[in-house]
């Protein structure tokens, strides 16, 4: 009976050990595997596809960073530009990320912005992002196309004196020119 005993305790065993792999390959394994594959479809640009595997994914493990922030990038890729934004906002809610995924989370913002048009958020995000990574050139053009963008005019007649004062100086400059080789 003893034996009997052992046996079923035995086999008890195994299965929940089996149990602990198979859910530990679901949890690590698999969810590599799709982000794999997301990363290939999403490099390849076949976003939908990236977008369709990471999906069901980012539901059903809301607290894995990378698995949302590539679910993130492809839905800005194919246009869902409100998900995106929303799940970019998300990703600044995790704690010890670095500076460079950060950087890209405001950058990534900042172009969902602009699209929107709303240049003011779009410049912010852009402000933030190089603040985190100030080397970044794509960063700094994008700040700079942004600001001579949205730099208004205020005043016409203004701006139309400051060019006549500019052509003044350009034929004073020339004038100068033009009476220094005459006098060589």
């Amino acid at each position: 009976m003893i034996n009997m005993g052992t046996k079923k305790i035995k086999i008890i065993c195994f299965l929940f050990l089996c149990a602990i792999l198979i859910f530990v390959y679901h949890i690590f394994i698999h969810h590599k595997q799709v982000n794999n594959s997301a990363t290939f479809y999403f490099n390849s640009e076949k976003y939908k596809e990236s977008v369709n595997l990471l999906k069901q994914m980012v539901n059903n493990k809301r607290d894995n960073f990378t698995l949302t922030y590539n679910y993130a990038g492809s839905l800005y890729k194919t246009n869902y530009l409100e998900e995106s934004l929303s799940l970019y906002n998300k990703l600044l809610d995790f704690d010890n990320i670095n500076n460079k995924y950060k950087s890209e989370i405001y950058f990534n913002m900042g172009n969902i912005y602009f699209l929107r048009e709303d240049y003011d958020s779009a410049i912010e995000n852009y402000k933030v992002a190089l603040l985190l990574n100030p080397e970044d050139e794509e960063i700094k053009y994008n700040i700079e196309y942004l600001v001579n963008l949205t730099r208004k005019i205020e005043d016409p007649k203004e701006l139309l004196e400051e060019r006549e004062k500019n052509i003044e100086k350009q034929n004073e400059i020339l004038d100068k020119k033009d009476k220094f080789f005459k006098q060589q």
